[in-house]
This record gives C-alpha cells, sequence and structure tokens, in this order.
C-alpha cells in the first residue's frame, strides 16, 4: 500500500513539474554569430510550459512613450516552435505582429526560435499606398545590428511574449562579442565577458529597459540624490561621453534645483551619434530620443562644433530627463497597463509630453542657462509651429494619436501641448496671488497617485480643478478639452508681456544667401542666393574668410554672424574662390522691411505686481 501512493505521487509530480518548473521566459539572442548578408541575428525562447491547443506570441505594434505604430512582427523570418519532445509545432502568422501556434497534442509548448533583422537599416517605400502598411520606426525605438561595433537592443525589436502571459519573469541571456560593453538600467549580471544575463519581472519592465553594446565610452556624475550615467558611442570617434557629461551637468543641477529631490537614485543617458550612411536614415526616422523611467535613448548626429552639439543635447535631453517625473510618478490606467497590441490612449497628452517639454524650457531659465529672452525666442517659435496645426480638441487628438486623421498631429504635442502648460502655469501662479505654480500641482498630484497608483483618465481634470480652482476648470474646458485658440495676449500681459499677433518692422540684411559646408571641400559653399544681394555672391561660391578670420568647421556659425545678424551699418569684409579665383568684397547691409508674426516683447510699462509675477515664474523666486 504505502509503495503504491509512491508510485501515484510521483507520477503527479512528473506531470506538474514542467509547468511548475518553466512558468518564465528564458530567453537568448546571439550577437556573436550574425549573418553577414542581412545583419541577422538569432533568437530562441525557451516559453512557459503551456499546453494549449492554440498558442499566440505577439510581438508589439505600439510601445509607451511612443504615438506612432511600430509593428515589430515585421522583422521576424523563419519562427519554428518545437513542443516538449522537440517536435516542430505548425506556426502561422495571422498579421504583422501575432503567429499561431498550433498544439493539437496539447503538449507543453517548449521553445520557438527565429531570426531577426534591425530596423534601421529597413527602407521605406515611397509609394503612398504602403505608407500604413510600412511605417520606418523612429531611431531610438528601433534595432541595429552592427556586427562587433555596436548593437541596439530594444527589446521589442527582438521578442515578444506569449498572449495572456506577458506577466511573467524574463531572463534574457545575451551572447555578445567579448570587447563590448552593454549600457543598461536593467537588472543585469555579467556573468563573463561574452555572456551576459538579464531579468526583468514581466514584459513591460524588460521593454523599459534597452541596451546599447559598444567598445565602453562612460562618465558619470551626482545631482541630488541621483547617479547620472553618460554611455556613448560615436560612429567616427566625433563625440565623447566626458564631453556629453560636461554638457550635462549643468542641466542635470537645473533638474535638481527644479525638484529638490528627485524621483529616481539611478538615471542613463543612452546615446548613439552617426554619420555617413546612418545619417541618411534620419530622413526616415529623426534625430531625437525615447524616454523610458530610468533611461532615455537617444539617436544624433556626430557634430564637430561643441557650441552646436551642446545646443541639441540641451534640448533634447531636458525634455527625456524630465519624464522622471511623467509619466514615472504619474500616469493613467492606459500607461499602467499597457497593450502592446491595440492600446486605448490616454488623453492626456498635454500632461506627458506638453508640461514635459514647457519645464524643459523653464529649468534653463530658471537656472540661467536662458536668458529671459531667449525663453521668449522659445516661445514665440512654438507659437509659430503650433499655427501650422489645425485647432482641434487636445484631448480628443491624445486619445486618438494612432488614427490616421490624428497621427500627424502628434509633433504639436511639443508646441501647442507646452503653451498650454505655460499659460495653466500663469494662471494658476495668478489666481493663487504666487502661491501656487504647476510645478507645485505636479508635485500634489505625484503625492496622491505615484509609480503604483494610476490616476482614472477620464477623472484627471476633475482631480486638479479639485486641487487648485474653478477657473482652472474652465481652463481645460476652453483650451485642452475644447478648441477655442489660446489667448496669447490676454494671458502675456499678466507676466509684462506684449504680443503682436503680426507686425511690420525693419531690420538690417545681406540679402538671402543659403550655405552648405562641404566636408570633402572642407568649404562653405553658397547653395543659393538672392540676386542683388550686397556682397554680390553667386552659387557655388567658396567663402574663405569673413573679417579676416579664416572659415573652418569648427568656427563657421560663429564667423557668419556679422553676416546674418549685422549690427547697425557696420561693414563685412569677405574673401571667396569663384571658379578657382579668390576675390573679396566689403559691404555693409541695407535695410529691408520684415513682416513679423506672434512677436513677443517685454513690456517696459509692466506695473510692479506684474513683475513680480515674472520673477516668480521665471527665477527660483519660490525656494525663497
Amino acid at each position: 500500500m504505502h509503495r503504491t501512493n509512491t508510485i501515484v505521487i510521483l507520477w503527479s509530480l512528473l506531470l506538474v513539474t514542467p509547468l511548475c518548473a518553466q512558468m518564465k521566459y528564458e530567453v537568448t539572442i546571439d550577437l556573436q554569430n550574425v549573418t553577414q548578408e542581412k545583419d541577422r541575428v538569432k533568437v530562441t525562447v525557451n516559453t512557459p510550459a503551456i499546453r494549449d491547443e492554440k498558442i499566440v506570441y505577439i510581438l508589439p505594434a505600439v510601445i509607451p512613450g511612443s504615438y506612432s505604430r511600430k509593428d515589430y512582427g515585421r522583422f521576424v523570418h523563419e519562427f519554428v516552435a518545437y513542443d516538449i519532445y522537440g517536435a516542430p509545432l505548425k506556426a502561422k502568422k495571422t498579421d504583422q505582429n501575432t503567429i499561431v501556434i498550433r498544439n493539437p497534442r496539447k503538449n507543453s509548448l517548449q521553445k520557438i526560435e527565429y531570426w531577426v533583422d534591425d530596423t534601421w537599416d529597413a527602407e521605406k517605400r515611397s509609394a503612398k499606398e504602403t505608407d500604413d502598411k510600412f511605417n520606418y520606426i523612429f531611431q531610438p525605438g528601433g534595432t541595429n545590428i552592427e556586427a562587433e561595433k555596436s548593437y541596439i537592443i530594444n527589446h521589442p525589436g527582438f521578442y515578444g511574449y506569449l498572449q495572456g502571459y506577458e506577466k511573467l519573469p524574463y531572463q534574457v541571456t545575451i551572447l555578445k562579442p567579448a570587447s563590448l560593453f552593454g549600457s543598461t538600467t536593467a537588472d543585469i549580471r555579467r556573468e563573463s565577458t561574452v555572456r551576459d544575463v538579464i531579468h526583468a519581472t514581466d514584459y513591460a519592465e524588460l521593454v523599459d529597459n534597452p541596451v546599447m553594446y559598444n567598445v565602453p565610452d562612460t562618465a558619470g556624475f551626482n545631482v541630488a540624490n541621483t547617479r547620472i550615467t553618460v554611455s556613448v558611442y560615436s560612429e567616427n570617434k566625433l563625440v565623447n561621453a566626458e564631453q556629453i557629461s560636461r554638457f550635462l551637468m549643468p542641466l542635470s543641477n537645473a533638474l535638481g534645483n527644479f525638484f529638490d529631490t528627485l524621483p529616481v537614485k539611478k538615471y542613463m543617458f543612452i546615446m548613439y551619434f552617426t554619420t555617413g550612411e546612418k545619417n541618411k536614415l534620419s530622413k526616415y526616422g529623426g534625430y531625437g530620443a525615447l524616454e523610458h523611467n530610468y533611461c532615455s535613448f537617444y539617436f544624433l548626429p556626430e557634430i564637430a562644433s561643441d557650441n552646436q552639439l551642446k545646443s541639441i543635447v540641451y534640448r533634447v535631453t531636458a525634455h527625456e530627463f524630465l519624464h522622471i517625473l511623467t509619466p514615472l510618478n504619474i500616469h493613467s490606467e492606459q500607461v499602467a497597463d499597457f497593450d502592446f497590441t491595440a492600446p486605448d490612449m490616454s488623453q492626456h497628452l498635454w500632461l506627458y509630453e506638453g508640461v514635459t517639454e514647457y519645464f524643459s524650457q523653464l529649468i534653463q531659465v530658471r537656472d540661467s542657462l536662458m536668458t529671459d529672452a531667449e525663453f521668449r525666442d522659445v516661445i514665440r517659435s512654438k507659437i509659430i509651429k503650433a499655427a501650422s496645426f489645425p485647432d482641434v480638441s487636445f484631448t480628443e487628438m491624445s486619445k486618438n494619436i494612432l488614427d490616421k486623421n490624428y497621427k500627424n498631429m502628434y509633433l504639436n504635442v511639443y508646441e501647442k501641448g507646452a503653451l498650454i502648460a505655460f499659460l495653466l502655469d500663469i494662471r494658476l501662479i495668478e489666481l493663487s496671488e504666487g502661491k501656487m505654480n504647476l510645478r507645485d500641482l505636479l508635485e500634489k498630484l505625484a503625492v496622491k497617485y505615484g509609480p503604483d497608483k494610476p490616476f482614472r483618465d477620464d477623472q484627471l481634470i476633475s482631480e486638479i480643478t479639485a486641487m487648485t480652482f474653478p477657473e482652472i476648470g474652465q481652463f481645460f474646458k476652453d483650451y485642452v478639452q475644447g478648441a477655442k485658440p489660446l489667448p496669447y495676449k490676454e494671458y502675456f500681459g499678466k507676466i509684462g508681456w506684449n504680443y503682436f499677433a503680426t507686425r511690420q518692422d525693419s531690420a538690417k540684411s545681406f540679402g538671402k544667401i543659403n550655405l552648405y559646408f562641404n566636408i570633402s571641400q572642407d568649404a562653405l559653399v553658397v547653395t543659393r542666393t538672392q540676386v542683388n544681394n550686397r556682397l554680390q555672391l553667386q552659387n557655388g561660391d567658396r567663402l574663405v574668410s569673413i573679417n579676416g578670420t579664416n572659415i573652418t568647421y569648427k568656427n563657421f556659425e560663429k564667423v557668419l554672424e556679422p553676416v546674418f545678424r549685422p549690427v547697425g551699418n557696420e561693414t563685412v569684409t569677405l574673401r571667396y574662390i569663384r571658379n578657382d579665383i579668390e576675390k573679396t568684397v566689403t559691404a555693409s547691409p541695407g535695410t529691408v522691411p520684415v513682416f513679423s508674426k506672434h512677436v513677443i516683447e517685454e513690456n517696459p510699462d509692466a506695473a510692479g505686481n506684474v513683475i513680480r509675477l515674472r520673477r516668480k515664474m521665471l527665477s527660483n523666486y519660490f525656494k525663497n
């Protein structure tokens, strides 16, 4: 009797052990053996032990932080699935991102194998009818495979999940060249020079932590309570991590000053700088970045000029870094429980992107990294760009941002979205008599909600109204939920700015001259000119010097200032080469009429209380 019971128990254990032992994903990606012809790598997924007759493997159509379709399943090839006995199972792609595996005997699914192309090298078809079927993936959300040099591992581009099992843990083993180092904020164990292992609690956490492999170039520093790491890959070694780190220190300190305590203990800037062939890809995707909770990934041009590079880095990194506030600490249920196949989009892009973009400019002017005049120029630029988009409900646009009728409006979240945030900040400070600003409101929201408590999408505006003033509810009704034009003149007057929708002025000019720095000729070349330009330049002329200073790739922006930003009637002496003959011309600028739109100026007659309100916005007054 005792012996019989033992046999029954052992047989039961044999039946359940495979299911219990493998309720996680064990993924292996082989970066050591890249196919030369197509730059493909092999992915092996030891799956959870599922016995269903129909098993569905999914790669994401959309990912968090991005508001366009990705359809990563396009890049998966030669897909094979095996059961626990090593027998192949029938598998069929039912759409771009869905593979249905048939398991008629209901044996445990054991393993999936396939090959993956990188997305960066994909060619976008030019025919209009294919555009909806083939969306080039914006590089920061894509993948890159350059054997022995660099690998960009955005996880959704390499592996997905079994439908209904995306909440299971992942263990990802990456086989890599010994000379390369993986920069990531993931939980990574470096088991040997050729083997890294990443652990994630579920698929969403995995997607939130991309990896860049390259010969290591890293730097780091501390800001407030946060350790900042910078990792750089520069194709031609024109940019390095120490250089970027120097740029980021004052910007990061400005962010620390703005919030006192940052909501993360660590943060990483992962940056890929490109020229040459990869540079051409920017016409399909574009330079920029994608945020994650503890890092951000950047695809940027290699630039030799320190000032130009710093300007680009400031412009992009300030925005991405600020996403540690939202959506990390303030987000809706749609963000918290993201659907990678057909997401229900949040209506609050004004918050996630608009407020973030506004703060990215505000922290710079408050910490003297930008002058008040430069801040006004930023606001003016955003008004001009926002005017090119139709007036629609911002919440409606956000909710439907993946639809074809709205997807081309997405860039307006950085323009009108930031302007909404700016005007909301003005209104809050005015109504509270300086006791509350937009930063304070977001800190209250972060306390009420936080990383683990999402808000109800349809209740956020009423929550904000309850926290502030009834007039704020009307602001949202008119300008965020509604489509009323933003009241620039009225609100700018509250902070002592004059606003002119249109105005005729005069300016000094040498005429319209378009230039291009030809790297191969090491020369600044005229590509297009106004016939009667005062410097008598023609297409094809090569500029040699201005006012005695020779023009180089590193200094041309500064040397050209007397030409493109003339002061009074000051003359300019220009040496140039035309048809291999060097010529010299000296000229002074002429006066031309200028019709300007959306002009913003400081009001010299602003009342004292108005000036005080502006100072509270654009300085660290609230800290005092």
